[in-house]
Protein backbone atom coordinates (compact mmCIF):
# COMPACT_ATOMS: atom_id res chain seq x y z
CA UNK A 1 0.00 0.00 0.00
CA UNK A 2 1.34 3.37 -0.99
CA UNK A 3 1.70 5.78 2.16
CA UNK A 4 -1.25 8.40 0.61
CA UNK A 5 -3.15 5.12 0.44
CA UNK A 6 -2.31 4.26 4.19
CA UNK A 7 -3.04 7.92 5.28
CA UNK A 8 -6.60 7.94 3.53
CA UNK A 9 -7.78 4.63 5.09
CA UNK A 10 -6.36 5.68 8.65
CA UNK A 11 -8.45 8.97 8.53
CA UNK A 12 -11.58 6.90 7.38
CA UNK A 13 -11.13 4.31 9.87
CA UNK A 14 -11.19 7.30 12.31
CA UNK A 15 -14.34 8.95 11.31
CA UNK A 16 -15.90 5.55 11.22
CA UNK A 17 -15.05 5.04 14.99
CA UNK A 18 -15.49 8.52 15.95
CA UNK A 19 -19.02 9.20 14.03
CA UNK A 20 -20.38 5.57 15.38
CA UNK A 21 -22.62 5.65 18.52
CA UNK A 22 -21.45 3.48 21.16
CA UNK A 23 -23.84 0.60 22.40
CA UNK A 24 -23.14 1.20 25.91
CA UNK A 25 -25.71 1.79 29.19
CA UNK A 26 -24.94 2.64 32.77
CA UNK A 27 -26.40 0.24 34.88
CA UNK A 28 -27.83 1.06 37.77
CA UNK A 29 -29.25 -0.55 41.18
CA UNK A 30 -33.03 0.60 41.21
CA UNK A 31 -34.17 1.95 44.32
CA UNK A 32 -37.64 2.21 45.76
CA UNK A 33 -39.00 5.72 46.28
CA UNK A 34 -38.37 5.21 49.75
CA UNK A 35 -34.75 4.12 49.33
CA UNK A 36 -34.52 7.65 47.52
CA UNK A 37 -36.41 9.55 50.39
CA UNK A 38 -33.90 8.03 53.35
CA UNK A 39 -30.74 7.71 51.29
CA UNK A 40 -31.04 11.53 50.22
CA UNK A 41 -29.67 14.33 52.20
CA UNK A 42 -31.98 16.79 50.79
CA UNK A 43 -34.88 16.66 48.74
CA UNK A 44 -35.72 19.86 46.95
CA UNK A 45 -38.52 21.21 44.87
CA UNK A 46 -37.43 24.20 42.90
CA UNK A 47 -36.15 25.55 39.41
CA UNK A 48 -33.17 25.05 37.36
CA UNK A 49 -31.05 28.56 36.75
CA UNK A 50 -28.46 27.48 35.53
CA UNK A 51 -26.59 24.65 33.54
CA UNK A 52 -22.26 25.10 32.85
CA UNK A 53 -20.14 23.17 32.07
CA UNK A 54 -16.63 23.39 33.37
CA UNK A 55 -12.90 21.68 33.41
CA UNK A 56 -12.36 19.89 36.48
CA UNK A 57 -9.68 21.31 38.54
CA UNK A 58 -7.28 18.74 36.85
CA UNK A 59 -8.54 19.77 33.37
CA UNK A 60 -9.46 16.27 32.39
CA UNK A 61 -12.56 15.69 32.30
CA UNK A 62 -15.85 17.75 31.73
CA UNK A 63 -18.56 18.25 34.33
CA UNK A 64 -21.70 20.01 34.38
CA UNK A 65 -23.15 22.38 37.53
CA UNK A 66 -26.67 23.11 37.55
CA UNK A 67 -28.02 25.35 39.86
CA UNK A 68 -31.28 25.14 41.45
CA UNK A 69 -33.29 28.16 43.12
CA UNK A 70 -35.39 25.97 45.92
CA UNK A 71 -38.63 26.86 46.58
CA UNK A 72 -39.55 24.40 48.92
CA UNK A 73 -37.25 21.90 51.53
CA UNK A 74 -38.79 18.68 51.68
CA UNK A 75 -36.21 17.13 53.46
CA UNK A 76 -32.91 19.18 54.89
CA UNK A 77 -32.33 22.69 55.25
CA UNK A 78 -30.24 23.59 52.00
CA UNK A 79 -29.17 26.96 50.90
CA UNK A 80 -31.55 29.13 48.48
CA UNK A 81 -29.76 28.54 45.45
CA UNK A 82 -28.04 24.62 45.18
CA UNK A 83 -25.57 23.10 42.89
CA UNK A 84 -25.48 19.58 41.53
CA UNK A 85 -22.77 18.36 39.82
CA UNK A 86 -22.25 15.65 37.12
CA UNK A 87 -20.03 14.35 34.75
CA UNK A 88 -20.08 14.99 31.04
CA UNK A 89 -21.20 17.85 29.20
CA UNK A 90 -19.70 20.20 25.80
CA UNK A 91 -17.36 22.83 27.07
CA UNK A 92 -14.69 24.13 24.26
CA UNK A 93 -15.26 22.42 21.50
CA UNK A 94 -15.35 18.85 23.32
CA UNK A 95 -17.81 17.06 24.31
CA UNK A 96 -17.65 14.33 27.02
CA UNK A 97 -20.48 12.20 27.17
CA UNK A 98 -21.73 9.57 29.94
CA UNK A 99 -24.31 6.92 29.12
CA UNK A 100 -27.69 7.80 30.71
CA UNK A 101 -26.53 10.97 32.12
CA UNK A 102 -29.60 13.72 32.98
CA UNK A 103 -30.60 16.63 30.49
CA UNK A 104 -31.24 19.58 32.54
CA UNK A 105 -33.08 23.06 30.89
CA UNK A 106 -32.86 26.40 32.35
CA UNK A 107 -36.32 27.28 33.88
CA UNK A 108 -37.60 23.71 34.33
CA UNK A 109 -39.44 22.84 37.35
CA UNK A 110 -38.09 19.85 39.56
CA UNK A 111 -38.27 17.62 42.91
CA UNK A 112 -35.23 16.61 43.52
CA UNK A 113 -33.29 13.81 46.08
CA UNK A 114 -30.13 15.05 46.12
CA UNK A 115 -26.71 13.00 48.00
CA UNK A 116 -23.98 15.64 49.49
CA UNK A 117 -20.57 15.66 47.44
CA UNK A 118 -18.36 17.91 48.15
CA UNK A 119 -19.14 21.24 47.95
CA UNK A 120 -22.46 20.67 46.06
CA UNK A 121 -24.81 18.25 45.78
CA UNK A 122 -25.51 14.58 43.20
CA UNK A 123 -28.48 13.30 41.98
CA UNK A 124 -30.01 9.97 44.19
CA UNK A 125 -29.49 6.84 41.99
CA UNK A 126 -27.88 8.61 39.63
CA UNK A 127 -30.86 9.55 36.73
CA UNK A 128 -33.63 7.74 39.57
CA UNK A 129 -33.55 11.22 41.94
CA UNK A 130 -34.61 14.15 39.52
CA UNK A 131 -38.42 14.70 38.91
CA UNK A 132 -39.90 17.20 36.31
CA UNK A 133 -42.46 18.78 37.52
CA UNK A 134 -46.12 19.76 35.95
CA UNK A 135 -49.34 20.95 37.03
CA UNK A 136 -52.87 19.55 35.83
CA UNK A 137 -54.26 21.96 33.48
CA UNK A 138 -58.04 21.13 34.77
CA UNK A 139 -57.16 19.89 38.60
CA UNK A 140 -53.97 22.36 39.28
CA UNK A 141 -52.71 19.27 40.98
CA UNK A 142 -48.78 19.27 40.56
CA UNK A 143 -47.73 15.63 39.25
CA UNK A 144 -44.13 14.62 38.96
CA UNK A 145 -42.95 12.83 35.85
CA UNK A 146 -39.28 10.66 35.74
CA UNK A 147 -37.96 9.42 32.74
CA UNK A 148 -34.85 7.42 32.42
CA UNK A 149 -32.51 8.69 30.36
CA UNK A 150 -31.50 6.75 27.55
CA UNK A 151 -27.76 4.79 28.14
CA UNK A 152 -29.50 4.78 32.10
CA UNK A 153 -30.43 1.09 32.55
CA UNK A 154 -31.89 0.11 36.10
CA UNK A 155 -31.05 -3.25 37.86
CA UNK A 156 -33.21 -5.39 40.10
CA UNK A 157 -29.73 -6.37 41.99
CA UNK A 158 -26.01 -6.45 41.33
CA UNK A 159 -25.35 -8.68 38.11
CA UNK A 160 -29.11 -8.98 37.99
CA UNK A 161 -31.77 -8.27 34.93
CA UNK A 162 -32.43 -4.84 34.04
CA UNK A 163 -36.08 -3.97 35.62
CA UNK A 164 -36.81 -0.88 33.25
CA UNK A 165 -38.45 -0.72 29.59
CA UNK A 166 -37.61 3.16 30.34
CA UNK A 167 -41.40 4.24 30.11
CA UNK A 168 -42.22 7.21 31.82
CA UNK A 169 -43.55 7.40 36.22
CA UNK A 170 -45.81 9.80 36.25
CA UNK A 171 -47.36 10.45 39.74
CA UNK A 172 -48.93 12.91 41.93
CA UNK A 173 -46.15 15.03 43.97
CA UNK A 174 -48.33 14.33 47.42
CA UNK A 175 -48.15 10.35 46.75
CA UNK A 176 -44.86 10.96 45.44
CA UNK A 177 -43.31 12.55 48.97
CA UNK A 178 -45.92 10.47 51.08
CA UNK A 179 -44.26 7.35 49.72
CA UNK A 180 -40.60 9.03 50.06
CA UNK A 181 -40.43 10.59 53.64
CA UNK A 182 -43.77 9.27 55.60
CA UNK A 183 -41.86 10.48 58.48
CA UNK A 184 -43.17 13.96 57.45
CA UNK A 185 -46.31 12.61 57.34
CA UNK A 186 -47.10 10.58 60.45
CA UNK A 187 -45.52 7.71 59.00
CA UNK A 188 -42.31 5.83 60.44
Amino acid sequence: MRLADLRRFFVLSLLVVLGSEPASATLVLQRTTQQLGSDSDVVVQGTVEAVQPFWNAEGTRILTAIDIRVETAHKGAPAQTIRVVQMGGTLDGMRMTVAGALQWTPGEEILVFLESSQDSYRVAGFTQGKFSLERDPATRELYATRELPEGAKLLDRPGGRAVSDGRAVRTSIKELLAEALPQLNGGE
